[in-house]
């Protein structure tokens, strides 16, 4: 991962290259330090790999006009650094004085729909900074055919989408914005999707493999696992003492410390309490429910003082 605005030098003398001068490692290279844009995240990973094969790099100042309305479109582009501001005026010189313009942040692209329809621009395109861009001009981008994997890629994006029960109902007209605006991402076995999906602002779909959802239950008012977890504990003091120096004493704690870590935001400390309380009598002496517990409790200590002295008898 690159911080903020740092390019890699060498990201840009690959770029000033011509396409089929570039090798398979740099076109690799520089696919990677594309990931900073997360536009270009949202293409496969073949589609992803023929734009770093084309794509140089270029950087416009504060005020630069860099598409104007009712032009032909020759490029499209990916902000990699900086912003840029969509005005109604063909000159741009509204940008600076207009109350609510309408801005194109980093990872965002433009330009790409009017290259590939071949439609002239709706909005002239300013830059609010100096701005980084990655470029792809229109000869390259028909050249390599990149028309074709853009289009096939959207195509399979439709279907999928489109055979979804949930979009069922919904209309051609938005299943081609939520086509044009999602994103495909690749993940390996045992990687995690997202940490806290209630808290995720996308709906994900799996469009091939499987996944696990796993729900962190609150059980601090749930009397049958507060009940369950006195009964293990209770178990465990009744355990005879004569067992084997791996599972006896130790192999018991390690069993509460699991009862504990098993839940971090437990606190047994009101289970605790109950517990006292069940073993006082009702005059106020003290009464083992368990008469075998207190000697098996004794016999235990003996073992594990025993453990640590290094003898075992």
């Amino acid at each position: 991962m690159f911080s903020q605005d740092h390019l890699p030098l060498r990201v840009i003398q690959i770029t000033r290259k011509r396409p089929e001068w570039r090798t398979e490692e740099e076109v690799k290279f520089v696919q990677s330090c594309l990931q900073e844009i997360e536009s270009y995240q949202s293409y496969s990973l073949r589609l992803q790999f023929l734009l770093a094969k084309v794509i140089h790099f270029e950087w416009f100042e504060r005020g630069r006009v860099i598409l104007k309305k009712g032009h032909c479109s020759i490029s499209f582009y990916f902000i990699y650094f900086g912003s840029v501001a969509l005005m109604d005026d063909e000159d741009g010189s509204s940008i600076f004085t207009a109350l609510y313009p309408v801005v194109l942040q980093k990872g965002a692209k433009f330009g790409e729909d009017s290259l590939l329809k071949g439609t002239r621009q709706v909005a002239t395109v300013v830059c609010m900074e100096d701005t980084k861009l990655f470029v792809v001009d229109k000869d390259d981008f028909f050249a390599h055919k990149l028309d074709e994997e853009l289009q096939e890629e959207l195509c399979c994006r439709y279907n999928f989408i489109k055979g979804v029960n949930f979009f069922a109902k919904w209309s051609k007209r938005s299943i081609v914005t939520i086509t044009n605006s999602c994103k495909m991402e690749k993940f390996h076995y045992g990687q995690v999707i997202t940490k806290d999906i209630t808290n995720s602002d996308s709906i994900i779909l799996i469009s091939k493999g499987t996944c696990e959802i796993l729900r962190l239950v609150d059980l601090t008012a749930c009397l049958s696992y507060h009940k369950w977890v006195h009964q293990q504990l209770t178990y465990l003091s009744k355990i005879s003492p004569c067992l084997t120096r791996k599972t006896g004493a130790v192999g018991r704690k390690r069993f509460e410390d699991f009862l504990r870590k098993s839940f971090p935001v437990q606190d047994l400390t009101n289970l605790k309490a109950w517990d006292l309380k069940c073993n006082m009598s009702q005059g106020g002496q003290n009464v083992n429910r368990h008469p075998t517990a207190a000697r098996a409790k004794r016999i235990n200590q003996k073992l594990e003082k025993q453990q640590i002295g290094g003898c075992f008898r």
